[in-house]
């Protein structure tokens, strides 16, 4: 019996905007956002990586974001070593931080554990 092998890996990522300027965010900028970071790390040749940006929360600055299985580990490490990404013209640094990933989407909409405080 074979083991049941996904093609896409999900991240959830927090995207943290640093400095006075704030941009308002959708998910076309956070996907060059993404892209970028990638590239700083790992060059041109990441610029045909396929990604998508599933949905963008303004609110919580998360993302869900899929990506081919093959390419997950080159993403993550772009995303986790690159320590500051500059989006666009603006020239805006932002942080990214992977909060979550999973080769099923469906547990990513599970408990996890997070610093967010729930009570006002």
């Amino acid at each position: 019996m074979s083991r049941y092998k996904s093609r896409y890996w999900y991240l959830e990522v927090e995207v943290e905007q640093v400095g006075d300027k704030k941009i308002t965010l959708n998910s076309a900028w956070v996907k060059v956002i993404f892209k970028n970071a990638v590239n700083t790390i790992f060059g041109e040749m990441t610029s045909s990586l396929p990604m998508n940006v599933l949905h963008y929360d303004p609110v919580t600055s998360c993302a869900i974001v899929r990506v081919v299985a093959e390419e997950y580990a080159k993403f993550r490490a772009g995303l986790s070593l690159c320590s500051m990404a500059v989006m666009g013209a603006e020239s805006t640094p932002v942080t990214l931080s992977v909060r979550q990933a999973s080769s099923c989407l469906p547990a990513l909409a599970g408990p996890h554990r997070s610093l967010i405080s729930t009570t006002s």
